[in-house]
């Protein structure tokens, strides 16, 4: 956020699996216009929707089989989300604006222009137009997904429209490149094991089994890498960042067995 801070005017900090949409197909746009209306905002949040969506790896063998699919996303009744992700929001930030957040709250925003108030937050929830789909698998059994119901009024012609762009845009990306006659196999099966693997390493966090009572979780994809037997390695980087503002201490999951006495 430090780094974007007088390089691009919005910010929108998500994961892989979180898909802006805008009804105007737009996201840019819809941003500036936002904008206008509250000058002094800092950030808009907005609605983090969990969905479903089927994949189809197995027919995929090079990036031209590819498609996106996204009319077949269904969007979850929010009765069947658990009570903290149904809460949880997503945000774009004007970066020269905020202090100290994270992925879905913010704690303080800089001053505003009159020096005493900091910047405003904008909330936008159910608003049709700009909204993040989170398209994840929720459920702890990955392969055999508990039962959930969908919200069938749930507009989804503008996800088709939005699937008609990114194809075609993708299509004329990856024309003429060595790309996109490179041959995925066996990645298929490679990313089926894989999610398998990691699925497993995250209900059984060091050594504990997961269940309803105990909510722990392997939240660190990199920490299951010991256990992917598709012999897919992480890529890694240096790290070239100086952290400066993190004071914690190093999470230990242990501590010395404490004595007890009466006496």
């Amino acid at each position: 956020m430090m780094r974007a801070r007088s390089v691009v005017k919005f910010v929108a900090n998500t994961d892989l699996d979180d898909l802006a949409v805008s009804s105007n197909l737009n996201i840019s746009d819809s941003l500036e216009m936002i904008s206008k209306r509250h000058p002094n905002a800092a950030q808009f949040k907005i609605d983090w929707i969990l969905s479903h969506q089927p994949q189809h790896w197995d027919s995929i063998q090079n990036a031209k089989n590819l498609n996106f699919d996204l009319q077949s996303v269904r969007v979850l009744k929010v009765e069947n989300i658990r009570w903290d992700y149904r809460v949880s929001k997503k945000m774009f930030h004007r970066p020269e604006r905020v202090i100290h957040f994270d992925m879905h709250t913010v704690y303080r925003n800089e001053l505003g222009n009159d020096e005493e108030n900091q910047h405003t937050t904008i909330e936008m929830f159910d608003n049709p137009d700009l909204y993040f789909l989170h398209l994840r698998r929720f459920e702890r059994h990955l392969l055999h997904p508990l039962p959930v119901e969908y919200n069938n009024n749930f507009n989804h012609s503008l996800l088709m429209r939005m699937n008609t762009k990114m194809l075609d845009q993708f299509t004329k990306r990856i024309e003429g490149t060595e790309f996109a006659e490179y041959s995925f196999n066996p990645w298929a099966m490679e990313a089926r094991q894989t999610m398998r693997d990691l699925e497993q390493c995250r209900r059984e966090a060091f050594g504990t089994i997961l269940d309803d009572q105990n909510q722990i979780c392997q939240q660190s994809s990199a920490g299951c890498e010991g256990m992917l037997t598709a012999g897919v390695n992480f890529i890694k980087t240096t790290q070239t960042w100086t952290n400066v503002a993190h004071k914690a201490l190093f999470n230990s999951y242990v501590e010395k067995a404490k004595s007890f006495s009466l006496f």
